[in-house]
């Protein structure tokens, strides 16, 4: 690669920036591929509440590359000793990701849920679990209201 055909461009940078790492860190061709990656910021998990006292919650993903994403709802059911996590399958969302600049994205998740029939339907809490590729672990959003009980739109 010549510098003088690298464009100024976000491509054309990434090229040079390509040409420069590679040329500073050679990889032998069993290695993988030189990828960049950014950590997603997750927002706290905002609740909203309908007239008909349905309640969803949701949470903003931003700033993060590739755009693989994974998002899973977990709830926490009141009563429970050792506080076991069990995944929400019905009610979740996800709406992108979208490509907000060159190489970066966002998303919102979104879960639905209703106001409680039964005692037995009130959870002690929801989690938000954000998987991504550049993040050694998940990162977790909770959110708790002992004062509404809850459960699933069906």
């Amino acid at each position: 690669a010549s510098w003088r055909t690298t464009s100024c461009t976000p491509k054309g940078l990434y090229t040079l920036l390509e040409v420069a790492f590679s040329s500073l860190f050679p990889q032998s061709p069993s290695s993988p591929r030189f990828q960049f990656t950014r950590r997603p910021c997750v927002s706290e998990l905002i609740s909203y509440s309908s007239p008909d006292h349905a309640v969803s919650l949701g949470c903003e993903i931003t700033d993060f590359y590739p755009p693989n994403i994974s998002v899973t709802w977990l709830k926490l059911r009141e009563g429970e000793e050792d506080d076991r996590e069990e995944e929400i399958i019905k009610g979740g969302e996800i709406w992108g990701p979208l490509q907000t600049n060159p190489r970066i994205f966002r998303s919102t998740a979104l879960l639905k849920m209703g106001t409680a029939r039964k005692d037995k339907d009130r959870i002690r809490g929801i989690v938000c679990r954000v998987e991504h590729c550049s993040l050694p672990e998940p990162i977790e959003k909770h959110w708790r209201d002992a004062d509404i009980g809850m459960t699933f739109i069906q």
